[in-house]
């Protein structure tokens, strides 16, 4: 299935017809880029198909930018961002950090 799609994408970027900064040939030229990676995806079942759970993650360091004003000092703001990293991996591995 992943031949017949990487076929049909050469198709599409060699047609006379495709201009080159058209939207498709743009999306034909990302996928054919991207064809090695997208052909891991399926080497392994556990793979995520997108990054939303590191977009949730990255939600908690977009909060702390925001209250790192509040921190007082420069010190303040160290010991902070070491906390934060903590708790983040604490998340990641699955640990309670209030246990």
């Amino acid at each position: 299935m992943l031949q017949d799609l990487l076929e049909k994408l050469e198709e599409i970027s060699s047609r006379k017809d495709l201009l080159p900064k058209s939207t498709l040939a743009q999306a034909v030229g990302y996928a054919l880029n991207e064809y090695n990676a997208i052909c891991d995806i399926f080497k392994r079942g556990d793979t995520a198909l997108d990054n939303n759970y590191i977009e949730r993650i990255q939600r908690y360091i977009s909060l702390s930018r925001r209250n790192s004003m509040f921190f007082g000092s420069h010190e303040g703001a160290s010991r902070a961002a070491i906390l934060y990293s903590i708790a983040i991996s604490c998340r990641l591995n699955g640990i309670n950090l209030f246990e």
